[in-house]
C-alpha cells in the first residue's frame, strides 16, 4: 500500500519537476517559429538563435519614422504607418510605447503589409483622456484610429496585454478585422 501512495505522489509531483527544468534549461530568449518561413526568416526550432541573421543591418528602424497623430474620441492617439501591402495593426503590451516592437519583426511584417503601430491611451505620445482604461474603451480607440485612416479592415495582432484589447477589439468590432486566410 505505501508503495501505491510514493508512486501516486511520484506521478503528481514529476509533471511539476519538468516544468520547473524546462525553466532552467530553455533561455528566455529562446524563440519559437514554425515549420512555415514566414517574414522572410530562416527556419527555426525553439531555443535555436540565428546564426545566419546575426549581422543584418537592413532592419527597420522604427525611430526614423515619423510620429503622426489623430484625434479619436477624447484623445490625440499617436501612430505610425508604414510598409506594403494588407493592413496590419500591432497591439503593444502593457505600457509599452509603439517603438517596443522588434525592428527585424516589423522589417519581415512590413514587406507584405501595412502596418500600424500605434500608442495607446495614456502611453508614449497618445494623451491621457478623460475616460477609464478598460478593455473596451482601448478598442473603442481602436476603432477610432482605423476610421481616422481610412482603413476599412485590418488584421490584428498583440502581445501581452495588447493580445487581450486584439481579442476585446476582435469581439467588440468584428467588421473591421479581416477574416482568416
Amino acid at each position: 500500500m505505501s508503495s501505491h501512495k510514493s508512486t501516486r505522489k511520484l506521478w503528481v509531483v514529476m509533471p511539476l519537476l519538468i516544468a520547473f527544468a524546462f525553466l532552467l534549461i530553455i533561455p528566455s530568449t529562446a524563440i519559437l517559429i514554425s515549420n512555415h518561413s514566414y517574414f522572410g526568416t530562416t527556419n527555426l526550432v525553439y531555443g535555436q538563435s540565428d546564426q545566419t541573421n546575426s549581422n543584418v543591418t537592413n532592419t527597420l528602424n522604427i525611430q526614423n519614422i515619423p510620429v503622426k497623430k489623430v484625434h479619436v474620441g477624447d484623445i490625440d492617439v499617436a501612430y505610425k504607418m508604414f510598409g506594403k501591402g494588407d493592413p496590419i495593426i500591432l497591439f503593444n503590451g502593457a505600457s509599452d510605447n509603439m517603438d517596443a516592437w522588434d525592428p527585424s519583426f516589423l522589417t519581415g511584417i512590413s514587406s507584405n503589409h501595412t502596418v500600424i503601430v500605434f500608442d495607446q491611451r495614456g502611453i508614449g505620445n497618445s494623451t491621457v483622456g478623460s475616460k477609464p482604461y478598460t478593455y473596451p474603451q482601448l478598442a473603442n480607440d481602436t476603432a477610432g484610429l482605423l476610421d481616422a485612416l481610412k482603413i476599412p479592415k485590418a488584421d490584428v495582432m498583440g502581445y501581452s496585454l495588447g493580445g487581450h484589447i486584439a481579442q476585446a477589439f476582435t469581439v467588440s468590432y468584428p467588421d473591421l478585422v479581416c477574416p482568416l486566410k
